[in-house]
This record gives C-alpha cells, structure tokens and sequence, in this order.
C-alpha cells in the first residue's frame, strides 16, 4: 500500500511539472548590401533580412527578435536572428528587460516609411 501511495505522489508530481512550451528559433538568412557601404545601406539591408526573417517563421507569434550574429562577405550581409514567442522570450528571460509598451498584448509592431517593420 505505501509503494502505491508513493508511486501515485510521484505521478502527480511529474504530471504537474510539466514544461510549458516556448517557441524559439534561431534564423539564418543573407541579403545584397552594396559595396562600399553607407549606415543607410547597412540599415536597409538589416530590415530587409529582418522581414525575410519574420516571413519564414510562420509556427509561432513572434513577440522578440534579437540580432545575434551579423557580417559582410563578397557583397552579401549573413546575418542570424533569435526569435522568440511571449513564452521564449520569458525562457530567455528577456522579457522583463523589454522597453515600457512593447509587451502589452495586441500592440501592432512600429512601422517604417516603406511600411515594414521599424529596427
């Protein structure tokens, strides 16, 4: 009776620390980025690798994305982007560090004059 009343304790506490699940995906892509360059180029080239980015990744709702690793070989910019959903970016724990504003739900992403995304 006690190895059944034990083994149904430890049941329940592996049942209730399940982990909750977190999407986070990391993203490689590269872009053109005319030689030699300028800050605006370099910025254009960003935003359009960043909306390349955000357009692969269609099995989480985006709510972070961090730059990690970026540099420039034979004209091209490879670049390599952490995405997270409100669950990743919590996991990370860069949710908290978030600017006032950016974590309310339904917020709509800030846009540029050329309507993608502002980074």
């Amino acid at each position: 009776m006690k190895t059944l009343f034990g083994a149904l304790i430890l049941a329940w506490t592996v049942a209730a620390a399940t982990p909750v699940a977190a999407g986070i995906v990391e993203v490689s892509t590269s872009v053109t980025m005319p030689a030699p360059a300028t800050d605006e180029d370099v910025q254009a080239a960003l935003r359009t690798a960043a909306r390349e980015a955000l357009n692969g990744v269609t099995s989480l709702e985006p709510a972070v994305m961090v730059l990690t690793a970026a540099y420039v070989a034979a004209e091209r910019l490879y670049v390599r982007f952490l995405i997270a959903d409100e669950a990743g970016a919590r996991q990370l724990g860069v949710w908290d560090q978030l600017p006032e504003g950016a974590r309310e739900p339904g917020r709509e992403p800030e846009r540029d004059g050329s309507g993608g995304l502002r980074i």
